[in-house]
């Protein structure tokens, strides 16, 4: 007797075929190393680009001066601008300020005023860029107002300007302040037998209004 086969059995047989061939064929085939880690690397999220930033506030030139803001800061200064906006660059010079444990000391003292024209009446007709360093132990910042009598000597204490607060103590900073303003620095309490005095190089720009 003849058997018949189905037509529909064909196809199904085919198609069991062929999928036992791909099975036995990928069990046989070794991975290529190169291929594997370039699929593993690409999977993996990309790393962040994003600038670092430092703790004293914009690491930017651009971004520290901007002519407008009374500021004080601890930490790493950033250079002096080139350049701010609506302002011409008057002179710049040094200071060597003293300051005392417990007491505030500013950049005026006995003759030495000359070379820093803060004024109660010009405000706005000045702006001073600072950048310092302790020779020293770390120190706290300041800013204080310019009043006659802290013009005129230094035993008397700076009024200081307590909106803008005061620093970490810190061994070098920046500020940027207003015609009336000036700034300040005191040593905090030392253990016993620490040095009571430091002293402070500060570099200053003055800069009048542009024309």
């Amino acid at each position: 007797m003849i058997r018949r086969t189905s037509l529909a059995t064909v196809p199904l047989l085919a198609v069991a075929a062929l999928l036992a061939s791909c099975s036995s064929n990928t069990q046989n085939t070794p991975l290529d190393p190169a291929t594997s880690s370039a699929a593993t690397a690409t999977a993996q999220p990309p790393t962040s680009s994003l600038p670092a930033t430092s703790e004293n506030g914009p690491a930017g030139t651009d971004q520290a001066w901007n002519g407008a803001d009374d500021v004080v800061h601890a930490g790493t200064a950033p250079a002096f601008p080139e350049d701010l906006a609506g302002w011409s660059l008057e002179q710049e010079w040094t200071e060597t300020p003293r300051a005392f444990e417990d007491q505030w000391s500013s950049l005026c003292g006995p003759n030495r005023c000359s070379g820093y024209p803060a004024t109660m009446n010009g405000c706005g007709t000045h702006r001073f860029l600072f950048r310092w360093r302790s020779l020293g132990l770390p120190v706290v910042s300041s800013s204080s107002w310019a009043s006659t009598s802290d013009l005129d000597t230094t035993d008397s204490q700076p009024l200081l300007n307590t909106e803008l607060g005061q620093t970490p103590a810190a061994t070098s900073g920046w500020a940027e302040l207003n015609g009336c303003s000036q700034l300040t620095f005191t040593l905090p309490t030392q253990p016993e037998g620490q040095s009571t005095l430091v002293d402070v190089a500060v570099s200053i720009q003055e800069w009048i209004p542009a024309p």
